[in-house]
């Protein structure tokens, strides 16, 4: 079994009171059940305020979601749950994020969602991204997808200009999906002709159920900005020695999603989704730059963050995304 995480995982540390955008705010928690039964054990009083705090939605128990803010979330965004009975006992989706793991039949991904702004943080400020490898493969197949997964890294690593190592990264992704079809007799994916722009993706993206307003505010300025090329030159100069942030931002994206559909054959797919991703979050840092005159790391930390709270923990959101994006390309 191989196991694979980035450098920063084991060095996780949540902000608690300090975050910038809580987990605690705008998401829906479903309680697991060992949880639920630990909650209906309790005595009164705690246990019944407890209780009162928990909710059926579409048959799942749930806690309670008051003007944006979970029930349990107190003034000092701090969560009450975790003070009164001690992190063991808080419902396991708050237990383990931000951490997310990707099994397959012989290899396992471990890493955290970018949504939590620590982990964004150390994503783009990382100088030598790394990850690191326990264990061995044994799985021809999968092997695949890891191989192809270290020649991204490589490839992304050797580029200096940011478009043009997008665009690699695309030509890899489609060759190694002609492979798999031509080796494996894996189902030749739709690989479609340029037929979209940023624009196309960014209305996607405002169709979505939005949850915060900084981000919809962020969507409603893109989708009105006027792209000028001497805009996107003067915004490329400006950040010819800060390119690894959004390569940063591009590695993580591949990671995270290149063994999600490794199981069906399709790696064009997840390619494509962290390329994309990648695009609209460059696009938006010419918007802020244009506007304030520079991007600084904290703008752009907040853009990745925001982008992945809308988009990764919505089951709906992503499978929407993930199917216009399957339809078209930049």
């Amino acid at each position: 079994m191989l196991k694979i995480k980035p450098n920063y995982y084991d060095n996780f540390k949540c902000l608690m009171g300090e975050c910038p955008s809580s987990c605690c705010i705008m998401w829906q928690v479903v309680v697991d059940k060992d949880s639920l039964d630990y909650y209906n054990s309790l005595s009164a009083p705690y246990g019944d305020f407890i209780r009162k705090q928990i909710e059926e939605i579409e048959g799942e128990p749930c806690f309670r979601v008051n003007k944006g803010r979970c029930a349990f979330l107190s003034e000092d965004n701090l969560c009450n749950i975790h003070k009164k009975l001690g992190q063991e006992h808080m419902a396991a989706t708050c237990r383990r994020f931000p951490d997310f793991i990707i099994k397959n039949n012989d290899t396992t991904l471990l890493g955290q969602s970018a949504s939590c702004p620590y982990v964004a943080e150390q994503i783009i400020k990382q100088q030598n991204p790394l990850f690191v490898y326990e264990g061995l493969c044994c799985d021809e197949y999968e092997n695949i997808f890891i191989s192809l997964f270290e020649n991204l890294l490589n490839a992304i690593d050797a580029e200096n200009n940011f478009n043009d190592c997008t665009r690699i990264v695309l030509s890899m992704a489609e060759n190694k999906q002609k492979q798999l079809f031509a080796e494996y007799g894996i189902e030749e994916f739709f690989i479609p002709e340029d037929n979209k722009n940023i624009y196309d993706y960014i209305d996607t993206l405002k169709s979505l159920s939005v949850l915060t307003e900084d981000w919809q505010n962020i969507l409603n300025r893109l989708s009105e900005f006027e792209w000028k090329s001497s805009i996107k030159n003067g915004f490329t100069l400006y950040m010819k020695d800060r390119t690894g942030e959004y390569k940063n931002i591009l590695r993580y994206f591949i990671y995270r999603y290149i063994m999600t559909f490794a199981g069906q054959g399709n790696v064009f797919l997840p390619i494509k989704f962290a390329v994309i991703s990648t695009r609209i979050l460059y696009n938006a840092g010419i918007m802020i730059y244009k506007k304030k005159g520079k991007l600084t790391k904290n703008h752009l930390i907040k853009l990745f963050y925001l982008f992945c709270k809308e988009i990764e923990h919505s089951r709906e959101n992503l499978d929407i995304f993930f199917d216009d994006i399957s339809l078209g390309m930049i």
